[in-house]
């Protein structure tokens, strides 16, 4: 019994090792998920642009989202939004390309922004799990992302793809998006539970 218990003791602590391991290899730069909200923005408030301008920020009201405005990864200019969960923990980061472009340069510099994306990526993560064929603008629908390439492992998930301005319309850009497996999953969970409850709620209303 005492060599069960301190085996299963030892696998909880190795366990929440490989969690808090996991949590400190992916994130953004030297940022890794599951950090705080205001300890993540404290942080990226840190780095500076190129020619060593402060960065500008728009925080979001409830402590669940907030944007960089412009930030080059390599020779793509970027917004990048970073999203917290239901404890606010730092769980995924999106990279959207800039500009967004009209469909005059769909077939060129939109996909192009996609390529160079899935280049960069393949480069940090490794080798996708799929890559499909680039969708037409007829594939495409306002306020979602079309996958293009689709990284997954235990611990991380990330994808490529292509969307609709959500301001601009009829304008399309590249994104780039990744995040913490474990703390998604439990997002995911917890937004699911609302919902249900809403449900069951407006049952009982009328």
């Amino acid at each position: 019994m005492k060599v069960k218990a301190l085996a299963t003791g030892f696998f909880l602590i190795f366990s929440c090792f490989l969690h808090a391991q996991a949590q400190t290899q992916y994130g953004f730069k030297s940022i890794p998920f599951g950090l705080s909200y205001e300890e993540t923005l404290r942080r990226i408030k840190k780095i500076k642009h190129r020619d060593g301008r402060d960065l500008s920020i728009y925080e979001g009201y409830n402590k669940r989202y907030f944007e960089v405005y412009s930030y080059w990864i390599g020779n793509q200019l970027c917004k990048i939004g970073f999203s917290f969960d239901h404890k606010k923990r730092f769980y995924q980061f999106t990279l959207y390309a800039k500009p967004s472009l009209d469909a005059s340069y769909y077939d060129t510099q939109v996909k192009g922004q996609v390529t160079f994306f899935n280049k960069v990526f393949k480069k940090k993560y490794g080798q996708p799990i799929f890559c499909k064929e680039y969708p037409s603008l007829l594939d495409l629908e306002k306020g979602y992302v079309t996958t293009v390439c689709k990284w997954e492992t235990n611990v991380l998930y990330a994808y490529t793809g292509i969307s609709e301005d959500l301001e601009d319309e009829y304008e399309y850009h590249g994104s780039g998006t990744v995040g913490l497996r474990r703390l998604a999953e439990e997002y995911f969970d917890y937004q699911k539970k609302v919902g249900n409850k809403g449900v069951s709620k407006g049952v009982s209303d009328f």
